[in-house]
Parts: C-alpha cells; sequence; structure tokens
C-alpha cells in the first residue's frame, strides 16, 4: 500500500499512511483481545483482564509457532470464503472493473 500511495502521491502520503497503519493496527490488537477476553468472559466467567493476558499468550504462541506462513494460509482461506460473496454483490468481475473505472478512471493503470 505504502509503496503504491508514494508512487501515485509522494514520500510524505506514505509517511503519513504508515504512520496510520501502525495505529490502525495496534486497535486491530486492542479488539482482537477484548474479543477473545469477553469470549472467555462469558463461556467460562474468566475475568477480563486474565482473558486478555490468555488471549495474547495464545496469539503469541499461534504466531511464534507458524511464522509468518501460518498468517499468509489464514488469509488465503479467508479470501476464498470472501472473494465469491464480494463478487457476487458487485455483478462478477466485470462489474467490479466498470465500478472501479467509474470511481476513477485511472485506477487500473499504473
Amino acid at each position: 500500500m505504502g509503496d503504491y500511495l508514494e508512487l501515485r502521491y509522494g514520500k510524505a502520503v506514505r509517511g503519513v499512511m504508515a504512520a496510520l497503519l501502525w495505529v490502525q493496527t495496534l486497535f486491530a490488537l486492542a479488539a482482537q483481545l477484548v474479543a477473545v477476553a469477553t469470549i472467555l468472559n462469558v463461556v467460562a466467567s474468566v475475568p477480563m483482564v486474565w482473558g486478555c493476558l490468555m488471549g495474547g499468550a495464545v496469539f503469541t504462541t499461534y504466531f511464534a509457532a507458524g511464522g509468518l506462513l501460518t498468517s499468509a494460509w489464514v488469509n488465503l482461506a479467508q479470501l476464498v470464503v470472501v472473494l465469491p460473496y464480494a463478487l457476487l454483490a458487485v455483478g462478477g468481475l466485470h462489474g467490479l472493473t466498470a465500478a472501479s473505472r467509474a470511481a476513477d478512471p485511472e485506477l487500473l493503470h499504473l
């Protein structure tokens, strides 16, 4: 994403985007920890703090054991599940390209 934005808008935009993505990553991690803690609290009456700690330990172990390859497989599985529904919502691949060109005619030309 950063490379594309730098190519299209300049280095300053890339820096701003990197900072925003960093902040977004922290919020996403916090949301995941709170979600795990909430589930553990409702299902097993685990206090929220312990749920966050347990969730963090599981996340860390999962990614340390599998590395980025595990994350890539999970993302691929999500893509296989979500992509067909997304394409159906916009009218297939032709609908997607038509909508993209309507939004920005230069979007598909690098």
